[in-house]
C-alpha cells in the first residue's frame, strides 16, 4: 500500500505541475501515518518539505471553504464528491487511494468480542461499556458511519448513552 500511495502522490504532483517546493497536505486522520512517511521521503529526495495539516474530513473542508489552500488534500470519498460539487478541488485531479476500514480495539487482557455477523456485532456494541466514536458532528467520517449503522441495527438509543465523542 505505501507504494501506491507514493506512487499517487508522485502522481498528483506531475499531474498539477508542482515543481521542486514545499508542499502543503490536507490529510484526514487515517491517512497521517502514511503521508508523514510520505513526506519524510520527499523531503529527503527533494531538500523541500510538506507541511500537514490532520483533521476530519469535515473540518478539513471548513480549511478549503475559508479559502485555505493545499497541493494535496486527501479525505474521505464521501468528502471529496462534496469538495467537487463545489467546486473546490481543480477537475479530474481526483484519485482514489485505498478504502479505510473501520476498527474495534479493546483493552489489554480483555476477550474479544464476537464481530461475525450483524447480530453478534449488535449484541457487543450493546454488551459494551464504552463505545469510542469520532464525532458525526466535527465531519468524521467513521462516526457518520458507525451513527447510521447503530440507526439501522435499532440500537441508537441505548448505543447513544455509552458512546465517548472525540474529535
Amino acid at each position: 500500500m505505501r507504494k501506491t500511495i507514493v506512487l499517487a502522490a508522485a502522481a498528483l504532483m506531475v499531474a498539477t505541475n508542482v515543481k521542486a517546493a514545499d508542499l502543503t497536505l490536507l490529510v484526514g486522520g487515517s491517512m497521517q501515518i502514511p503521508f508523514r512517511q510520505v513526506g519524510a521521503d520527499f523531503a529527503r529526495d527533494t531538500g523541500n518539505k510538506m507541511k500537514f495539516v490532520v483533521d476530519t474530513t469535515g473540518a478539513l473542508q471548513k480549511h478549503l471553504r475559508s479559502g485555505e489552500k493545499a497541493d494535496i488534500i486527501l479525505v474521505s470519498a464521501q468528502g471529496m464528491d462534496q469538495l467537487e460539487k463545489e467546486h473546490l478541488i481543480q477537475s479530474g485531479s481526483r484519485v482514489d487511494l485505498a478504502i479505510a476500514d473501520i476498527g474495534v480495539s479493546i483493552r489489554v487482557g480483555a476477550t474479544a468480542p464476537d464481530l461475525s455477523s450483524p447480530d453478534a456485532f449488535k449484541r457487543a456494541m450493546l454488551a459494551a461499556n464504552s463505545i469510542s466514536v469520532v464525532d458525526p458532528k466535527a465531519g468524521g467520517t467513521s462516526g457518520m458511519y458507525l451513527d447510521g449503522l447503530f440507526r439501522r441495527l435499532g440500537i441508537a438509543e441505548e448505543v447513544r448513552k455509552k458512546v465517548v465523542l472525540r474529535n
